[in-house]
């Protein structure tokens, strides 16, 4: 099958060599005025002008979108330390076609948000969709080849166990993600939500709410999006993808939707982000999702199959 070939590892360095150079290309030629260049449209990490967050922005918002399209670069370091090592490391990957989802996953979903808002207030006419055919096409395959990939690479993962010494004797158990591990994926993960969720989220919001309940629900929609989305699909957030880490069941088993969707909404608690910091505790999300944050390490068995 022709989709099943464009996922073969080689492919994968190759495609990832080039949507990291065409993010190079992108972040240094990008115009401040013609958004709909030829580089914009090519990139597999864009963000719109208008969906740049006034806070990170300030006067310039073209610096911010650079900064979040020169992400995608690191799939060029990334492509080759995965072929180097025999197509096993696959953090630098995972963590820039996890950004390439997000972003043009959004970026589709504005739009055409956008495009039904505007066919049923005002006929907007098939030009105008007709203009944008072309990025949109190009974000679709973006948007499916990323999450092909994730998948796939998701697969040749297993959980990393470590011996325990018990009174009962030697008692194999799951390796934890170490707490500085997790200070930095809440940093990392708050980054992403604040300059690549939030933003198109806030396009749709805050017109329809109003300034203050929009900017509210902003907040809260943007981080159960981010959150579920990754969570529920791949196990792991794009900050869990750059650590070789992973969310897990009570049983070390895949957390169901109701779990993840739960496990989100305890984010949402103000100050819940330092309760992992406590010395032999769990956060409140992990804790009262009854979820733990796990290391993964690449699986030997599977990888031998490429």
């Amino acid at each position: 099958m022709p989709g099943k070939q464009l996922i073969q590892p080689l492919v994968i360095c190759c495609v990832s060599l080039i949507a990291g150079f065409l993010c190079l290309y992108a972040a240094v030629f990008m115009s401040p005025i013609n958004y709909d260049s030829l580089a914009t449209i090519l990139s597999p990490i864009y963000l719109k002008k208008d969906l740049v967050l006034p806070i990170f922005s300030a006067a310039n918002p073209l610096f911010t979108i650079r900064l979040v399209t020169a992400m995608g670069i690191v799939l060029i370091p990334g492509a080759i330390v995965y072929y180097k090592s025999g197509y096993t490391k696959i953090r630098l990957i995972r963590f820039g076609f996890s950004i390439i989802l997000g972003t043009k996953a959004l970026h589709l979903l504005v739009y055409l948000v956008f495009i039904l808002l505007n066919l049923l207030v005002k006929n907007i006419g098939f030009d105008f969709i007709w203009h944008r055919s072309p990025d949109l096409l190009i974000s679709a395959f973006w948007v499916w080849y990323a999450y092909q990939v994730l998948v796939v690479l998701s697969q040749t993962q297993c959980l990393s166990t470590i011996h325990l010494l018990t009174a009962e004797g030697t008692q194999e158990v799951l390796a934890s993600a170490p707490k500085n591990q997790r200070f930095a994926h809440f940093v990392l993960d708050s980054l992403l939500i604040a300059i690549i969720a939030a933003p198109p989220v806030a396009e749709v919001l805050i017109p329809l709410a109003g300034p203050l309940p929009g900017r509210i629900l902003t907040v809260v929609s943007a981080t159960m999006l981010y959150y579920v989305s990754f969570e529920n699909q791949f196990g792991a957030s794009p900050a869990k993808f750059l650590t070789d880490t992973q969310v897990v069941d009570a049983s070390g088993g895949k957390a169901s939707l109701r779990t993840i969707l739960m496990r989100s909404l305890y984010r949402l608690i103000p100050l819940e982000c330092i309760s992992y910091l406590r010395s032999d505790k769990d956060g409140m999300h992990d804790a009262w999702s009854d979820t733990y944050v796990v290391k993964t390490e690449p699986d030997n068995t599977n990888n031998k199959q490429h």
